[in-house]
């Protein structure tokens, strides 16, 4: 019996130990700009990541007048505002995603605007950092709007968003074609942005009833520095108080016009249905002591049949 019990707490630690590897993995890349291929996954957001390709950090107005809370297990963040209205941004670039002219990328997430503050409970979800400013002078292309906001009772307001560089507005107005996307059970609606450097456009897109509309298209008209980089990044602009939104489930993939089957990737799903690769050496190692265990149990029964 006391076999057995060493070799069930083995296990149990050994899991343990397969799972802190698997989390610590997701706040690094999957695969680097240079070295993917169009349609390869880059990186599933970390939102609590504290190092490695992506360490985000509020800038100083973002601070006093935001909370920033991280959930399932970095998977999700909740902005909410508590302060006066102020330029707020959250985020960092993401080292290994840098971009240039000749780069096309895609992101996709999922966001839920909470409440019923209206057409002000509005965040921008970026996108790509220009020139790699400082906190406080980011420059990033981004989608901001109220996305699926709930309005109080008789505010008959559209959901509304515009694609922007930080805080400005390209065409100094909104467009209402994310009024159309459908939620999910949870009240979660699912957005893209593809950013097409070769061709100096990007756009934002959302999911109605299964199928990808386009919502918007702007030109990537920032002239950059050429001593500075470009990268992707994960960055949020807000301004008002009664800011109360939630993303999540953020994904980045290199090119642009991917196919759904792309798009819904999973890389966990793929190393449990394949031969493990040296990436996998978690599961493999699972599934050896999950082995040990059994053979601990035939054994101790035999020896309680002598």
């Amino acid at each position: 019996m006391k076999k057995l019990v060493s070799l069930f707490l083995m296990l149990t630690m050994l899991v343990s130990a397969a799972s802190m590897a698997v989390s610590a993995a997701d706040a690094e890349l999957i695969k680097d700009m240079a070295s993917a291929k169009d349609g390869d996954l880059l990186y599933i957001v970390d939102f609590g990541s504290t190092g490695g390709a992506f360490t985000p950090a509020p800038n100083t107005k973002a601070a006093e007048n935001y909370t920033y809370t991280v959930g399932d297990n970095g998977r999700s963040i909740t902005i909410k505002g508590l302060g006066d209205k102020s330029g707020s941004y959250w985020g960092a670039p993401i080292k290994g995603l840098e971009v240039d002219e000749t780069s096309t990328a895609t992101i996709t997430f999922k966001v839920k605007m909470n409440g019923t503050a209206g057409k002000n409970n509005s965040i921008g979800v970026g996108g790509w950092l220009i020139d790699d400013y400082a906190p406080d002078e980011y420059k990033f292309y981004n989608n901001y709007g109220n996305y699926n906001s709930q309005f109080p009772e008789g505010d008959t307001s559209a959901n509304r968003a515009a694609l922007s560089i930080s805080r400005e507005k390209y065409n100094g107005d909104y467009t209402t074609g994310i009024d159309a996307a459908t939620p999910d059970a949870d009240g979660f609606i699912t957005c893209k942005l593809e950013f097409d450097a070769p061709n100096k456009k990007f756009r934002a897109y959302s999911l109605v009833d299964g199928k990808w509309q386009l919502d918007e298209e702007q030109t990537m008209a920032e002239a950059n520095d050429a001593a500075k980089q470009d990268y992707l990044c994960v960055m949020f602009y807000s301004y008002y108080q009664v800011v109360d939104a939630t993303v999540k489930d953020m994904k980045f993939f290199k090119g642009i016009g991917l196919t759904d089957a792309q798009l819904n990737y999973d890389p966990n799903a793929v190393q449990e249905s394949t031969a493990p690769s040296t990436g996998d050496s978690t599961i493999l190692y699972v599934g050896v002591c999950a082995a040990a265990l059994i053979c601990g149990v035939a054994v101790i029964t035999k020896k309680k049949v002598r």
